[in-house]
């Protein structure tokens, strides 16, 4: 088994598009799984990260751009990746707090964001107004959409 070359953080936006494949950047959210599961990159995401997936799924069941069947499998599957899951101790949600404070963003998106910011990791995220606020602030913000795959 090949070592992780790169460690990154995902948010759920990202992550929900593999199980929504309709949605609008999919296919790149897709090469980071494909990415994560050649062993070129591992994943990094807050606790926080289950009840996002959850509430997505619920989200997208209510619009019925999935059947209720479907968001159950998805949530289903989804929570049984191996994901590294960080605790949000007092130090990472302090951090985010002043990031959502500062850029007048939402405090559960931010949490990825310090969480990045802590581990020295690129943050992809697919949440178009959260990487517009953040992007030119962060280096190490970016846009799904510009995602290319690290494996051979």
């Amino acid at each position: 088994m090949a070592p992780v070359k790169q460690s990154l953080v995902a948010d759920c936006s990202v992550i929900v598009k593999w199980k929504l494949q309709q949605e609008p950047q999919a296919q790149e959210a897709k090469e980071v799984l494909l990415d994560w599961q050649a062993q070129a990159v591992q994943l990094h995401a807050p606790s926080l990260l289950s009840a996002e997936i959850m509430s997505a799924l619920l989200r997208a069941f209510r619009q019925r751009r999935v059947t209720e069947p479907d968001a159950i499998d998805a949530v289903r599957d989804l929570l049984s990746f191996p994901f590294v899951l960080w605790e949000m101790k007092s130090s990472l949600v302090l951090s985010a707090f002043e990031i959502a404070k500062r850029f007048n963003q939402r405090s559960y998106d931010c949490i990825y964001t310090a969480l990045a910011e802590q581990e020295s990791v690129d943050f992809w995220t697919g949440d178009q107004r959260l990487f517009n606020a953040l992007h030119q602030h962060f280096s190490f913000v970016h846009w799904i959409g510009d995602y290319l795959k690290k494996r051979p």
